[in-house]
């Protein structure tokens, strides 16, 4: 499975998760920040907006990182190219915190801690969205992990 970081991973789109979200107001469903783009601020807000969201979205596509689970490990590899930039076999993985940081709720999205046996940080999978269906993912692919090696342990140690 490969997941993507969203804009929640960057500073700029924490902070702006964090201006969408000092509004909590809403009408007919649409909050009240989309609302005054939308309607008040078209001609100026939008040209603006776009810019720095297409200039954002295509750095964090083309520097940023993707998040990949195997079954044997969990990855952090650059976007393009095959760079691995950090990970953790499942075997040392013995849970996963969900932390949320201001501004990320807006996205949907938290950073995922993953923590090895002594409790320590291994590694940290910065703006997730949807978060609790990865964690869970996780550790449904560290407890296959655990069951095909004790299962390979038991078949070894019926051979003469």
């Amino acid at each position: 499975m490969t997941t993507y970081p969203t804009l929640a991973a960057t500073g700029m789109g924490r902070a702006i998760g964090r201006l969408c979200d000092a509004v909590p107001l809403k009408t007919n469903g649409v909050p009240w920040p989309r609302l005054l783009v939308g309607m008040l601020l078209w001609p100026i807000v939008v040209p603006i907006a776009l810019t720095v969201a297409l200039g954002l979205y295509a750095v964090t596509k083309i520097m940023g990182q993707r998040f990949v689970l195997t079954n044997r490990n969990l990855q952090i590899r650059q976007m393009i190219g095959v760079r691995l930039n950090a990970q953790a076999p499942l075997s040392d993985i013995k849970g996963v915190a969900i932390k949320e940081s201001p501004g990320q709720a807006y996205y949907r999205a938290a950073d995922l801690l993953i923590q090895g046996a002594d409790g320590k940080t291994l590694i940290r999978l910065e703006g997730v969205q949807r978060p609790v269906v990865f964690r869970q993912t996780i550790l449904e692919a560290r407890d296959a992990r655990q069951q095909v090696e004790e299962s390979l342990k038991a078949i070894q140690s019926r051979k003469i």
